[in-house]
């Protein structure tokens, strides 16, 4: 479950990333660099599944995984192996443009990871590819900027209700204040469907920003259950 925004601006991109997590998971341990078939990559690690949510590297490329939660979303029989969808993000890190990347992807069986949606961002260009768990797709052009949520309770009840959050405020904002202001939004009344997301047993765990310019990515990462900050360049 994450809340996920693209803004871009006159030397790159900014891209920020609520994750909502159970309560009782595993803490994240925060990003780290490491280095994918040569490239130099930046990412947080979900102990409990090995993989992550998100990570750039020192090409520009950006990737964020949505968990997908929607009723055309195929069920499978708990009895076949899955493997964590924190394992898709990884190997994209070693390309070096958004083309190789998608390459990459497309060697990915789907049938080993429930439904998610996956964001690349690199530059100008924004591609989401979104999988039902039997086949993936790639939808490119998406326009800036730009707000995607999921949650457990129907990305297509949640999803809307943030995106109008978002592009209400960035009719009274700058594109950067706006996209701040958003990932920090919480209704009183309905917590469990806002950006800040808190319901009993789920909340908002952790907000990632990574910053794209010309000659630099950057990360940073806050742990919203032990509050701490860090930077770490790709």
């Amino acid at each position: 479950m994450c809340t996920v925004s693209v803004v871009p601006h006159d030397t790159g991109f900014r891209l920020m990333c609520n994750r909502d997590e159970r309560v009782d998971r595993v803490p994240a341990l925060a990003p780290f660099p490491v280095r994918v078939e040569g490239r130099r990559a930046v990412l947080p690690i979900d102990p409990l599944g090995g993989g992550t949510w998100i990570g750039a590297n020192d090409a520009g490329l950006v990737a964020v995984l949505l968990n997908r939660h929607a009723p055309s979303a195929t069920v499978r029989s708990s009895t076949r192996r899955r493997v964590s969808r924190g394992a898709i993000i990884p190997p994209l890190l070693g390309a070096a443009s958004m083309g190789q990347a998608l390459e990459k992807l497309r060697r990915v069986d789907p049938l080993l990871f429930e439904p998610f949606r996956l964001v690349l961002v690199q530059r100008r260009a924004i591609v989401m590819v979104t999988s039902d768990g039997l086949c993936a797709h790639v939808h490119e052009h998406l326009r800036h900027p730009v707000a995607f949520a999921s949650s457990s309770q129907g990305d297509a009840f949640v999803e809307p209700l943030r995106r109008s959050v978002f592009e209400r405020l960035l009719t009274r904002h700058d594109a950067l204040t706006a996209q701040a202001l958003f990932h920090r939004h919480c209704w009183p009344a309905r917590p469990d469907v806002s950006v800040l997301m808190t319901r009993t047993d789920a909340c908002t765990v952790s907000r990632t920003i990574v910053d794209a310019t010309r000659r630099s990515v950057a990360m940073s990462y806050e742990d919203l259950m032990a509050p701490s900050c860090g930077a770490v360049a790709a």
